[in-house]
């Protein structure tokens, strides 16, 4: 795992390190995290960033710091953000417990099974959302129904 330092390193794959996920939870008094090992660690952490890089890869405010760099953050004008790293970590946990984004399968509309009957809304999101995650990540987006244009003087 190579942990992103803040300066657009061009090898990058993971948006924090162990130890800042470790600093994190125990904080927080996350005994589940603590009982990870390294392995799993690192691997719920890079699942977290692909997660952020996959889902939110065109939302994000600002301008990358490097051409070259392997991820979306650090970005004018934010860097890396203490609530960015924060919702990496939120993601990483999550991770670790199963899969942040899984395949869309065919939506049941009406199932019945003995006395259980299971409907689901049309055209409802099947996808997961993370709450807390979107809370943390909000500053950092752009507004979602607005136009954006660059304006040059002459």
């Amino acid at each position: 795992m190579i942990p992103e330092k803040g300066t657009g390193l061009a090898n990058a794959d993971a948006y924090v390190s162990v130890e800042f996920a470790d600093e994190y939870f125990s904080a927080r008094g996350n005994q589940t995290w603590a009982g990870l090992g390294s392995a799993d660690k690192e691997a719920a952490i890079i699942k977290a960033t692909d997660y952020l890089e996959a889902v939110y890869f065109d939302k994000w405010q600002g301008e990358r710091l490097k051409a070259d760099q392997a991820l979306s953050f650090p970005r004018s004008p934010f860097g890396m953000p203490t609530k960015f790293k924060s919702a990496v970590c939120e993601l990483a946990i999550r991770a670790n417990a199963g899969e942040l984004m899984s395949d869309i399968e065919r939506l049941t509309t009406k199932e019945k099974v003995g006395s259980i009957e299971v409907e689901y809304a049309q055209n409802a999101d099947p996808s997961t959302k993370y709450a807390y995650v979107a809370s943390l990540l909000k500053p950092f987006l752009k507004p979602s129904n607005a136009m954006v244009m660059r304006l040059e003087r002459c």
